[in-house]
């Protein structure tokens, strides 16, 4: 573990917390470091669903731009249906006091990720910084090795490109 914000740093504590108390109580455990997914549902306090609801309100408006924070960083989406189906596969094979990596093992850049859901959308509009949404502290790159997960017979089956229209589908379902 070698966390790289406070948050990540709450999260290893944690663990370690968790880990300690299983090997002295005998409990059983296993943990899940799990990346960032998304998904039908999730809020628009998270990048992709706040993206979905920037465009399709964009589009409605006949608005030519949508502010957006730092487009730079890479991150492992993986769809929740995938994280739904790793959790289940660990608990059902999962080592005892074993440590998952949840995530594709795959990155992408956010600006990827929002040139994507714009041509699903079907709008024009162009990213317009906004330095309100940019965080104090940002990770460049957060990919991880599914290697432990896959070892146990998982992969994920969602791609991007059908993870993001169901996003964004649900969205359109909300916003009209």
């Amino acid at each position: 573990m070698a966390p790289l914000s406070p948050y990540g740093s709450s999260k290893a504590a944690a663990e370690i917390l968790c880990m300690q108390m299983a090997r002295s109580g005998g409990i059983d455990l296993v943990a899940t470091r799990s990346f960032p997914h998304y998904g039908p549902g999730q809020s628009t306090s998270f990048a992709l669903p706040a993206f979905c609801g920037r465009i399709l309100d964009a589009r409605k408006r006949g608005a030519s731009g949508i502010s957006v924070g730092n487009l730079a960083p890479v991150r492992d989406y993986l769809h929740i249906d995938d994280v739904c189906r790793a959790y289940a596969t660990i608990l059902a094979r999962g080592e005892r006091l074993g440590v998952y990596n949840v995530c594709s093992g795959h990155g992408v850049s956010m600006r990827e990720l929002l040139d994507r859901l714009i041509a699903l959308a079907g709008a024009s509009v162009k990213p317009v910084r906004d330095e309100e949404l940019f965080r104090d502290i940002d990770v460049t790159a957060q990919v991880g090795d599914n290697g432990r997960l896959s070892a146990l017979g998982w992969a994920p089956e969602v791609g991007i490109d059908a993870g993001l229209e169901s996003l964004l589908a649900w969205w359109e379902e909300r916003t009209g």
